[in-house]
């Protein structure tokens, strides 16, 4: 069973969870007609902030090259992090390009929590070794962060299951959905080590 992490409407599914817009896309314009418009300034549109992609794995050789060729064409960073592999999961994902770190199971709040602490930079992408992102979801996170979010949003994805190479809808509530919290900037989130 793989999990792809699609992203089909990104207005409804890729959005800040505390539900804050950003402020340039919600102040309010004066529709009178003596409202002089604002003068154009000419500045270069600012770099996106640059993503780091953090993988969880054991034992994850068939699935870690898929996981990881998802994201290497548009994620700056991509950080394995392997708790005790016998397979050949941190070669496949070394020669993949990803920074391979070992350590021993410390939980699971607490490995995660490790895995983002290696990451380069402060937007993070969690996903599990058997995930896939597709371009339109790449397309929508990259877009989500050249927008400039707030730091303390983070971002939910719509995930789908794909069972003998078919994928199905993402049947959880809503509710859930905006729970499942997969991008964010480290600065502001973490995972709490007592659960």
């Amino acid at each position: 069973r793989r999990r792809h992490l699609r992203d089909r409407q990104p207005q409804e599914v890729l959005r800040g969870v505390t539900g804050r817009a950003h402020p340039d896309l919600t102040a309010p314009r004066d529709a009178s007609p003596e409202a002089a418009p604002a003068p154009v300034r000419s500045r270069a549109a600012p770099e996106p902030a640059p993503i780091s992609v953090v993988v969880m794995t054991r034992d994850e050789a068939v699935m870690i090259g898929r996981c990881i060729a998802s994201v290497a064409g548009w994620a700056d960073d991509i950080v394995v992090l392997d708790s005790g592999s016998a397979d050949a999961t941190r070669e496949i994902a070394a020669a993949a390009g990803a920074r391979v770190f070992e350590q021993a199971w410390l939980g699971f709040s607490a490995q995660r929590n490790r895995a983002v602490a290696l990451a380069r930079h402060d937007w993070v992408l969690c996903l599990d070794a058997d995930e896939v992102v597709d371009a339109e979801l790449a397309a929508a996170i990259r877009a989500a962060i050249a927008a400039g979010p707030d730091p303390r949003d983070g971002f939910a994805l719509n995930r789908r299951d794909e069972f003998f190479g078919r994928l199905f809808p993402n049947m959880k509530s809503r509710a859930r959905n905006r729970a499942f919290i997969r991008l964010f900037h480290r600065g502001h989130g973490f995972w709490d080590p007592d659960q």
